[in-house]
């Protein structure tokens, strides 16, 4: 099971992963750019236009994936909160327990 804290570990590293690929000169399969004969300009512009729309896709993903964690936060915040009116002495109510939850589920993913 894909867990959101993985996505967007695995996202960010994507997002690495093609700057370091631009700033060094890569093209999208990952060869120095120096060890290939020189491209047509329509090539280039076409493999600098995959990249440009692959980063957009990449931080549309990220924004989604940082919404959604915003949106689990706040969900959190107020079921802790009902609960806390209902049951005030219940285990969840304590951090340390509840992120030990988080921590067993982590291990498992």
């Amino acid at each position: 099971m894909v867990t959101r804290r993985h996505f967007v570990t695995v996202l960010c590293g994507r997002i690495s992963s093609a700057a370091n690929a631009y700033s060094d000169g890569k093209d999208m399969s990952g060869a120095h750019a120096t060890s290939k004969p020189a491209k047509a300009p329509p090539a280039t512009n076409a493999a600098f236009d995959a990249w440009k729309d692959y980063a957009r896709e990449l931080e549309q993903k990220l924004a989604d994936a940082r919404a959604d964690l915003t949106g689990m936060r706040v969900l959190r915040d107020a079921a802790i909160h009902e609960l806390g009116k209902v049951d005030p002495n219940n285990h969840l109510m304590i951090q340390a327990n509840r992120q030990k939850i988080l921590d067993e589920g982590y291990a498992k993913a």
